[in-house]
C-alpha cells in the first residue's frame, strides 16, 4: 500500500471518523505552552500527518502502522503502532490519495552552510539533481518505482541477458524474498529456531542445474522513472518513461560488472500492458535484487566533486574546511554532546546520497576518472545513481525531514537492499544523444 499524505488537526482525517485511539493522541500543533502563549504564535500552522501501513506477505491486516507528522512552523511527530489488529474498530478509516498530492513528500532540509555565500565562483558549478528517495510499498505500472511493475507491452520481448556465464548457481529469487520476510517479522526480537532453521537453507548453490550458461535468462525490472515526476530525466525528444534492467550477476565483461539495459518509451502509446512479468529464477547475489518501492521524488541543488574544482576554488575550499575542523575540535572539547562529525564540502554541501537522478558524481574511493561518450566524445553526466544507503553519519545532514525518527531508522536507511560495487553504481548517458551506448562508474 502507498504512503498516503493526508492533512489533518487533532485526528480527523479527510472528514471521516478518528481512527481509534491513535490519531487521538497526536498533539495539537495549535495548543498554547503553559504561559498561555501559542506554540505557534501567529497563523495556524500547516500540519501534514502520514500513514503507513507494513504488511507481511499476502496478510490483508497490517502488523504496524506508522504515523509521523511535521507542520510548517517546527511541528513534528511519530509514533508506531505495533499489532494493530489487537485494537477495537470504533470507525471506518481508508488511507486515500489526495490527487492534488503525491502520496508522500519528503523534504531534505537546507544545508547547513549555504556555500555559494562564502564561495560565489560555486554558481558556475552548481547543477540539480531528483532524489528518489525510495520507501517499501506497492507501486501500480502506471507510477514511478523502483522494482515495482513496468508498463511493458504484452507482445513486446522482455529483456534478456544471452552473455554466457553461470545462471543456474546461486540463490533462488523466492529465496532471496523468504529471506527478507522473516528479517523484516524478527525485527526488535530474537529469530525462533524454526526462522533460524528456514534462514540456514536459504544458501548459494546450484539451484537450477537445467539453466545452461549460454542460455537467455530474463533481466531483473530495476526501475521505472517517469518524466512528469523526475524533474531532471533527460531522454530523447518525445519520450517520457525510461525503464531500467539488469542481470543479476556481476560476472559480465573483463571488470566482471553488472549488465544494464535501458529502455525509453512514449508512455502514452503504450497499449495491452504484461500483467505476468518475468524473473530470473536464480541471482548471483542476494544484493543485486532490490526491494519493491515507491518513490517521493524531490529535486535538490549539488555541487561538484571537489577534485574536480579550479585549483583556486578547491584550495580556498580545503582550507576553510581545515579552519572549520579546527574550530569544531575546539568545541567538542568544551560540549561533548555536539555532533561529532564535522561539516565537509564532501558529505554535507555538494553531493546528495541515495538513488537519484541527475547532479554530479562522487569519487570518493577512487580519483576521479573521464566518462565520455564512445561515440561522439561527450563527457557523459549521471543519468541514474544507485546507492546502498540514503544517508550514512557522515551525510545525515541530507536525511529528509519526515525520516528523522530514529523508530523509523531501519525502514529508510536501506530501503532497496541492493548493493553494487563499493555501494555506489551509477548509470551515464550521452546528453547529446541520448540512444548512444550507456556506461556504468562505480565506487
Amino acid at each position: 500500500m502507498k504512503w498516503a499524505a493526508i492533512r489533518a488537526h487533532r485526528g480527523e482525517i479527510a472528514g471521516e471518523r478518528p481512527l481509534p485511539g491513535i490519531l487521538a493522541r497526536l498533539p495539537d500543533p495549535t495548543a498554547t505552552r503553559s504561559s498561555g502563549q501559542s506554540a505557534f504564535p501567529g497563523s495556524r500552522p500547516d500540519v501534514q500527518y502520514n500513514v503507513v501501513p507494513k504488511y507481511h506477505g499476502s496478510n490483508p491486516v497490517p502488523h504496524e502502522i506508522h504515523f509521523t507528522a511535521h507542520g510548517n512552523k517546527g511541528f513534528t511527530f511519530s509514533y508506531i503502532l505495533e499489532n494493530p489488529a489487537a485494537y477495537p474498530r470504533t470507525g471506518v478509516w481508508s488511507a486515500c490519495r489526495n490527487a492534488e498530492e503525491p502520496f508522500m513528500t519528503r523534504i531534505t532540509p537546507p544545508r547547513p552552510i549555504d556555500i555559494e555565500a562564502l564561495f560565489p565562483a560555486l554558481a558556475g558549478f552548481r547543477r540539480t539533481a531528483t532524489r528518489l528517495h525510495p520507501r517499501p510499498g506497492e507501486p501500480s505500472a502506471q507510477d514511478s518505482s523502483v522494482a515495482g511493475p513496468m508498463l511493458w507491452p504484452a507482445d513486446e520481448p522482455w529483456p534478456v541477458c544471452t552473455a554466457v556465464h553461470p545462471k543456474g548457481k546461486g540463490y533462488r529469487m523466492a529465496d532471496v524474498r523468504r529471506a527478507r520476510l522473516i528479517d523484516a517479522d524478527s525485527q526488535g526480537r530474537a529469530k525462533t529456531e524454526e526462522e533460524r532453521q528456514a534462514l540456514a537453507r536459504l544458501e548459494r548453490a546450484t539451484h537450477a542445474p537445467e539453466i545452461r550458461d549460454e542460455d537467455p535468462v530474463p533481466m531483473l525490472a530495476i526501475a521505472q522513472l517517469w518524466a512528469r515526476d523526475i524533474p531532471d530525466l533527460r531522454g530523447p525528444e518525445g519520450y517520457d518513461l525510461l525503464q531500467v534492467f539488469w542481470c543479476p550477476f556481476e560476472t559480465h565483461g573483463p571488470d566482471h560488472s553488472v549488465e544494464v539495459v535501458l529502455k525509453w518509451r512514449r508512455g502514452a502509446d503504450t497499449r495491452g500492458i504484461l500483467s505476468e512479468q518475468p524473473e530470473p529464477v536464480v541471482v548471483g547475489r542476494q544484493e543485486c535484487v532490490p526491494d519493491r518501492c515507491v518513490v517521493h521524488p524531490e529535486q535538490v541543488t549539488e555541487h561538484e566533486y571537489i577534485d574536480l574544482l579550479p585549483a583556486d576554488l578547491r584550495e580556498a575550499i580545503d582550507a576553510w574546511q581545515e579552519d572549520l575542523l579546527d574550530e569544531d575540535e575546539d568545541e567538542d572539547n568544551e560540549n561533548e554532546d555536539d555532533d561529532p562529525f564535522a561539516i565537509e564540502y564532501g558529505s554535507a554541501l555538494s553531493i546528495a546520497p541515495g538513488w537519484k537522478v541527475g547532479g554530479f558524481a562522487t569519487w570518493h574511493a577512487t580519483d576521479p576518472r573521464p566518462v565520455d561518450c564512445r561515440t561522439c566524445g561527450t563527457p557523459m553526466p549521471p543519468l541514474l545513481t544507485v546507492h546502498h544507503v540514503e544517508w550514512d553519519p557522515a551525510s545525515a545532514s541530507w536525511a529528509p525531514e519526515e525520516d528523522r525518527c530514529p523508530d523509523l531508522y531501519r525502514h529508510v536507511i536501506t530501503p532497496t537492499k541492493v548493493y553494487l560495487g563499493r555501494g555506489y553504481m551509477r548509470i551515464h548517458t550521452c546528453p547529446t544523444n541520448p540512444w548512444h551506448p550507456h556506461q556504468l562508474s562505480f565506487q
